[in-house]
Parts: C-alpha cells; sequence; structure tokens
C-alpha cells in the first residue's frame, strides 16, 4: 500500500471536543476518489495509525476532511491529533478505504448515528441529497453542544434529533425501527451498545439491508476461553473472554502487524492453519469468512477450543 503525503490545511473546532481536519496532497494532483462511508488511515509522528471516517465523497477532490473526537479514555490517537497537531504539519495517510458502503439500489435508506458516529453518515446522506435518493436520519447525542453538523442538518426535515439531556433518557432506537418500512436498508454507526441495540431490534429486516460499522472492537466477554498457537514459533497463549487475539500477541511481546484494532483495515489479516476463525471484522468477504483460511486477529476470535496461526 502506498501511502499519501499530505499537509494539514486547517484545523477546525466544530463542536464540543471535536476538530475538523482538513488534508491537502503536499505535491501537485488529485487525491484518490472517495466512494460515500469510507475511511482513510491517518500515520501520526507517534507511531499510532488511527482511522477516521471522510465527510466527502467523490472524484478529483482538492482535499479530505475528517471529524475527530478528543476521546478521554484514548490510547494516544485522538488525543495527539487535538493536543500537539497544528496546521502545515505533514502526515502519510493511507488510500480511502470502504468497509461500510452506501447501497444506491435501495428506494429508501435510513441511518442511525450515536455522537462522532455521524462522520461517515455525514457523506453518505451529502450524497443521497446530492443524487435525489430518499433518505432519513436519527441523530442521537447526549447534548447539542456535543453535536457535530448540527447547523448543516437542522433544515432537513427528514431529520430526527435527540438530545439525551432534553430528553431525560436516551434515545428509544426499538420505537424508531418500528417506524421503517420493511424495503429500506438501515445504517447504524455509534456507541457499541447502541449497534447492539440496533442489531437486535433491527430482526424484522434481511442480513443484506442492515449495515453496521464499530469504531470499537467486538469483543466477546460472554464466551470460553481458547488457544492460539503459533506455528513458527511453537509458543501458546491462552486468550479469556473479553481479550483479543492482537493484544495478548502484542503484550507477550510478539511483532505482528496492526492498524486499525476494530476490523475495518485488513492490516491484521492472518493464515489460519488449524481451528475455525470466529469472524467479526467487517473487511473480509463472506467467501473469505466461510473459507476459514485467514482471520483479523484485533477482533475475531475462535469457534474452536485451539486455533494455529501461521506466525
Amino acid at each position: 500500500m502506498e501511502l499519501i503525503r499530505t499537509k494539514i490545511e486547517s484545523i477546525e473546532r466544530i463542536a464540543k471536543d471535536i476538530n475538523l481536519y482538513e488534508f491537502r496532497l503536499v505535491e501537485d494532483g488529485v487525491l484518490p476518489d472517495v466512494e460515500p462511508g469510507a475511511h482513510i488511515g491517518v500515520h501520526l509522528p507517534n507511531g499510532i495509525v488511527r482511522h477516521y471516517s471522510l465527510l466527502e465523497s467523490g472524484k478529483n477532490l482538492q482535499s479530505y476532511k475528517v471529524a475527530v473526537k478528543r476521546d478521554k479514555n484514548s490510547t494516544g490517537g485522538s488525543v495527539y491529533m487535538h493536543d500537539k497537531l497544528k496546521t502545515g504539519d505533514i502526515l502519510l495517510i493511507e488510500p480511502p478505504k470502504n468497509t461500510f458502503p452506501l447501497s444506491l439500489e435501495a428506494r429508501l435508506s435510513v441511518f442511525f448515528a450515536g455522537g462522532i458516529g455521524i462522520t461517515p453518515i455525514y457523506s453518505m446522506v451529502k450524497h443521497l441529497e446530492k443524487v435525489d435518493k430518499q433518505w432519513r436520519l436519527f441523530y442521537a447525542c447526549k447534548n447539542k453542544e456535543e453535536m457535530a453538523f448540527y447547523d448543516e442538518l437542522k433544515n432537513f426535515k427528514q431529520v430526527c434529533f435527540h438530545f439525551d439531556d432534553e430528553a431525560g433518557a436516551v434515545f428509544d432506537i426499538a420505537s424508531a425501527i418500528e417506524q421503517i418500512p420493511l424495503d429500506a436498508h438501515l445504517y447504524c454507526c455509534g456507541p457499541t451498545p447502541m449497534i447492539e441495540a440496533f442489531e437486535r431490534l433491527a430482526y424484522r429486516f434481511s442480513p443484506e439491508q442492515i449495515h453496521v460499522e464499530y469504531f470499537k472492537p467486538k469483543t466477546d466477554s460472554t464466551g470460553k476461553p481458547f488457544v492460539v498457537e503459533l506455528a513458527k514459533t511453537g509458543k501458546s497463549f491462552t486468550i479469556e473472554p473479553g481479550q483479543t487475539i492482537l493484544r495478548v500477541l502484542l503484550e507477550n511481546g510478539i511483532d505482528v502487524s496492526f492498524s486499525c484494532e476494530v476490523g475495518i483495515c485488513g492490516t491484521c489479516e492472518t493464515e489460519v492453519l488449524e481451528g475455525i476463525p470466529d469472524h467479526k471484522d467487517e473487511v473480509l468477504s463472506d467467501e473469505q469468512k466461510a473459507s476459514n483460511k485467514t482471520m483479523t486477529i484485533c477482533c475475531s476470535g475462535s469457534k474452536t477450543s485451539r486455533i494455529v496461526l501461521n506466525l
């Protein structure tokens, strides 16, 4: 993968703890085309790579824009972006990749966004508006001060806002889903509890109509432990419920390639020699998952008590 050399053109505060970053090419040229819902990997000077959804889609773009929320529990990505980066800084970025694609065949597209989960959805609704397709958006946030793009979206009659502090409760996603016609396509991005509730409540719709993007790994804290064996070194490690293979390997000094840690980039894809993976990523195709020849070790587990990797 060839990285793109960019500079930060501007940094703008657009909501409480949310900055908008604009990247332009250092050299003359045009950036790669972007599909609605796509993201880029930003290589930070501290060695961390973080993936952020692009706010605009299309061809011949002169710049890329991403919105980043400062996470108080940050592992070094968002805090560095907010506290260290400045206009003019040179950064390498990965070309756009789309693991949360928009279906243009749907008669109606309905979106559920929670907090900073609006970022991939924002590019989607802008594209649907441009091509005159029907859409609706349910956008929930703790309060108006933390809501990105409120001013840009408030005049659309098909947008329903929810603020926890004003309502005195979290968003009632069940009631919203009940309103949706069965031929619609549904999209959700936001906190893990919101997405899990969405997936559970959208049972009336076929899997092909349901689209989600997680910002954090989908770890299983209720499953059984399993053993991962590394074929090249003969080392074995027990993965307990709530742990990931990647984190256990890193904590034990095993050098493995990784980037997003949420199953959307494919950097940690690893060959499986024995055992059956429990695939939880968004990057492998259904055919690849069915073959069980590879797995993404950042978020996927094992359906068997032992799994052997070509590491």
